[in-house]
């Protein structure tokens, strides 16, 4: 009789499933704390200076920071088809860039926003509260544009430019707090990345002639400067841009 064949019987390997890797949202330190809170109240300060206006109607604006005299001008074609180009390439950049894990660093807005809701924080909250105040603002300053025009009464005047003032308080105070949350997306790196470049090209500093010559001779030389010039500037360069985009 003949002897039946043994068939070994291979197991077939489990796999785990793939396990997607969240990136490490890193907590602030006080000192970190400290840098958000003095860009807040600097950013309060300026933004109730209502100058939006002027630097868009002229082109330009002129300011002082710790004693010296500086300007923001429109950029020109050349210098924004430039720093578009360069927006680009650092978008492929960070795209790519990856840990000593081979974990990618940088992640799309959206996704991050989806893991911070998981860890109970809603993002797109900060958003409608931003977006809420800032209707809120433009009928209060349409109001106080109509009143300004048909003999206001001074304490009413004042009253809407208080409850202008504290809106504008409450959205620095939001869009601070979402951006710092926001700050690795990659959107928000290349288009803070665009920012900057356009902010470093259209700076310029008062001389000892009284002239007034570009601020920075390399995008290196903005990179390192004081935060304190730096955040002073992009708000008043982010005015300008801010109608242009």
């Amino acid at each position: 009789m003949e002897a039946k064949k043994v068939v070994p019987v291979v197991k077939e390997e489990v796999k785990e499933p793939i396990k997607e890797v969240v990136p490490e949202i890193p907590e602030l330190t006080k000192e970190q704390q400290e840098v958000i809170d003095k860009e807040t109240e600097q950013a309060k300060k300026l933004m109730n200076q209502d100058l939006t206006k002027v630097a868009i109607e002229n082109n330009e604006y002129e300011f002082e920071v710790e004693g010296k005299k500086y300007k923001v001008v429109r950029p020109t074609t050349a210098q924004k088809q430039e720093a578009y180009t360069k927006k680009v390439t650092q978008y492929m950049k960070l795209l790519q860039m990856k840990d000593d894990n081979g974990n990618f660093i940088y992640y799309p807005d959206k996704k991050l926003r989806e893991i911070y809701k998981e860890r109970g924080i809603d993002v797109d909250e900060y958003d409608r509260k931003i977006e809420g105040l800032s209707n809120e603002r433009n009928s209060y300053q349409e109001k106080l544009g109509k009143m300004l025009t048909d003999n206001p009464v001074e304490t009413e005047v004042n009253i809407l430019k208080e409850e202008i003032v504290k809106i504008n308080d409450k959205v620095v105070e939001f869009t601070v707090a979402r951006n710092s949350l926001l700050e690795y997306s990659l959107e928000n790196q290349s288009i803070g990345f665009l920012y900057e470049y356009l902010t470093y090209a259209m700076t310029l500093v008062q001389n000892d002639k009284g002239e007034f010559v570009k601020c920075w001779n390399k995008f290196e030389d903005f990179k390192n400067a004081d935060s304190l010039l730096t955040n002073s500037v992009g708000v008043y360069a982010g005015m300008m841009l801010g109608s242009m985009m």
